[in-house]
């Protein structure tokens, strides 16, 4: 039985389910009082060798610091090798803190010889017309963000007059069909290896439950895109390559 992910190229931790603002185009739809447990984490990461891009995501990722602290803690202690960090953030957390945490992951990236500064590592402040955050503290997040060469300033500034929601969460609640549109999601390419398997290609997310889905835009609600939950599944790894890369 295959039980160890050897290469796993876009993993996104879904840190918490919390968010402070809500936005009437959320795709993730009414905030989820739960962060993620020590028991997925510890499960995820004891069979996995290395993650080439981690996105930490939410909700809002800087409301739960200490689990983002934690998350490094236990990729360290069971030898998880990773690539590159990309974090969004609504800029209204503990963002000094949080650029504290951030540096300690692409340390760690750095240290485990694999960082690519060509690939998604950075981080992004979100910033369109729903959020109804004050413009001037954003000034000064955004400030803060500069002393990272890695923040794009222009990344998450959307003009949503000119791109369609996803038909997720709030959005599809309050926007006509016309302003939306439905979420794309492809299977990821799993292969089998001498002692596991590569995951590659979509995205694979790791949510506060130990549920993996394929894809990451979704409401907390939708479960159409559960792969399977780790913690009850103790063949989760075999489940995965049987689903995408073997014999259903």
């Amino acid at each position: 039985m295959l039980n160890k992910i050897e290469y796993i190229e876009n993993l996104v931790i879904m840190v918490t389910g919390r968010c402070n603002l809500s936005c009437d185009h959320c795709l993730r739809g009414e905030p989820v009082p739960d962060d993620i447990s020590d028991e997925a984490l510890e499960e995820f990461f004891s069979k996995t060798k290395f993650i080439y891009e981690l996105t930490l995501s939410g909700g809002e990722p800087t409301l739960a610091i200490p689990r983002m602290q934690r998350i490094l803690e236990l990729m360290k202690k069971h030898g998880t090798a990773l690539g590159a960090v990309y974090v969004v953030t609504n800029g209204t957390g503990d963002i000094p803190a949080f650029l504290h945490t951030y540096l300690d992951y692409c340390l760690y990236a750095t240290d485990c010889g694999y960082y690519d500064y060509d690939n998604m590592s950075g981080i992004a402040l979100s910033q369109d017309r729903f959020h109804g955050t004050d413009p001037r503290e954003m000034r000064k997040v955004d400030a803060m963000l500069r002393i990272f060469a890695r923040y794009d300033p222009k990344a998450k500034k959307t003009d949503f007059t000119k791109v369609n929601l996803l038909r997720e969460g709030r959005a599809k609640e309050n926007f006509r069909e016309n302003q939306t549109r439905e979420l794309t999601v492809y299977d990821p390419t799993v292969t089998k290896t001498d002692d596991g398997i590569n995951i590659e290609g979509e995205v694979i997310s790791l949510d506060m439950y130990g549920n993996l889905h394929k894809g990451c835009d979704f409401a907390w609600d939708d479960k159409s895109y559960v792969i399977t939950n780790i913690l009850s599944d103790s063949a989760w790894v075999q489940t995965i390559y049987n689903k995408f890369g073997g014999e259903n």
